[in-house]
């Protein structure tokens, strides 16, 4: 419910439009970490690292926004672990990156949580990569941040099943027109057909539904 609530907001909406609009034509993908041997953050990096060498067609077009919030910073350990995810994030920027695209977009602190809500909703996926870990709210998060965008996705998917079921209609009339003897046996099949896809309708609602059992 709050997560929903802030996507209502005027100060997300427009912060949701001016990301859209900064990352306009890429795939953006969000991951949002402790700075925590557990959560896997080295391991990300060097994955997203690879892809980018073994697909070098989507360099320009992907970037990963990663927030790293610091976690024990008196223990030597986990400085050294802030220290290698800075050199990671510098070498594949160095790397891949030019002066207009930094193919990591590395946020080493923790964010307002409109910010953050803002950034769920127009990443196109989200990383999860803890090596060992407990529910990780990150993701419930990332698909409570969806819910417009699953909305949208839901009705589309309504308008395409009735458009398809209108032209079957109309293709069905027009061959019964040139065709005035052909078995009726087609009349029943296609209505069977037509039955299949409101069908399909009530389960995309059923489906939905399920959403705001996340709530």
């Amino acid at each position: 419910d709050q997560i929903r609530s802030a996507l209502a907001s005027r100060a997300v909406d427009k912060r949701a439009r001016e990301l859209g609009a900064a990352f306009h034509g890429r795939k953006v993908i969000i991951g949002v970490d402790r700075l925590d041997y557990i959560k896997g953050m080295p391991h990300k990096l060097l994955a997203f690292e690879l892809f980018l060498a073994k697909y070098p067609q989507w360099i320009g077009r992907v970037t990963l926004i990663q927030v790293g919030v610091p976690t024990r910073t008196e223990v030597e350990e986990y400085r050294s672990l802030a220290k290698h995810v800075n050199e990671l994030v510098g070498r594949i920027n160095g790397v891949y990156g030019n002066l207009e695209y930094s193919p990591i977009h590395y946020i080493n602190q923790s964010i307002p949580q409109d910010e953050l809500i803002a950034i769920y909703h127009i990443a196109d996926a989200c990383l999860v990569t803890s090596v060992r870990d407990g529910m990780n709210l990150v993701s419930h998060e990332y698909v409570a941040a969806q819910a417009d965008n699953v909305l949208y996705s839901t009705r589309q998917r309504k308008q395409h099943l009735r458009h398809n079921s209108r032209k079957k209609n109309k293709s069905k009339r027009n061959n019964n027109h040139n065709n005035p003897h052909e078995d009726d046996d087609d009349d029943l099949e296609d209505d069977d057909d037509d039955f299949d896809d409101d069908d399909d309708l009530e389960d995309d609602d059923d489906d939905f539904d399920d959403d705001d059992d996340l709530e």
